[in-house]
């Protein structure tokens, strides 16, 4: 897993570190923030909840430039400890895709995510679309859409970790030795064509709903108007 370390100053937040060193996760988007703290444990085994977040600068030396990053940093404290853990993430590479801000945009940038690796990608895909099918059977077209392309985006972000001409990804992809060892169990389940054959369904499963949603509005219109 890439991380970066950088030498942080005190400057906006009067809760910011003193000068010291520090890892910094870099992210593409505030849900992959939210998704990679959803999945860190206290090192006692409990859950982790937000106790506050806060905003501060970085400043690092390149060459002769002094480059300014904009830092969030979560506390969070064990439900079952009460011991506090500190992640900062640095968040400001400029992105311009205009669908940046839909629910189901993981990452918006062609690069892969360097604090969830390929397995996690995976398993978050088989859970989304897992909920998008409650979704359905509950009557909900909606959120069943929302699910079902945010499933799909999980598949396209463990696709983003192959080489050109590769089926399977590199064992650089998994992060920790559970999901390596996962991978060497199930390496059918990565296989390029398997993944996009699974987007794919995903994709038409989200087609289906978005036009039942559209059914179920102009019905809604009919009757209102």
């Amino acid at each position: 897993m890439a991380e970066k370390k950088y030498r942080l100053r005190r400057l906006n937040n009067r809760h910011a570190p003193s000068l010291r060193e520090e890892t910094i996760h870099v992210v593409h988007s505030q849900a992959e923030l939210r998704l990679y703290l959803s999945a860190r444990a206290c090192q006692c085994g409990g859950k982790l909840g937000t106790r506050r977040k806060y905003r501060s600068q970085l400043r690092a030396a390149k060459g002769k430039r002094v480059i300014t990053r904009v830092i969030d940093r979560y506390v969070t404290v064990c439900r079952r400890c009460r011991d506090e853990v500190q992640f900062a993430f640095d968040i400001s590479e400029p992105v311009t895709n205009p669908k940046a801000s839909l629910p189901y945009v993981l990452n918006p940038t062609s690069k892969p995510s360097e604090v969830i690796d390929a397995g996690h990608w995976l398993n978050l895909a088989y859970g989304y679309f897992e909920a998008a099918l409650e979704a359905q059977f509950e009557g909900d077209p909606t959120a069943c859409r929302d699910l079902a392309l945010t499933a799909a985006a999980a598949i396209e972000e463990v696709l983003k970790f192959y080489p050109e001409g590769r089926s399977l990804p590199p064992t650089s992809a998994f992060f920790t030795p559970d999901s390596l060892n996962n991978f060497q169990q199930q390496s059918q389940l990565f296989h390029r064509d398997v993944l996009r054959g699974l987007r794919d369904v995903y994709r038409q499963e989200a087609k289906k709903s978005e036009g039942q949603s559209s059914a179920l509005d102009n019905l809604l219109s009919s009757v209102l108007d």
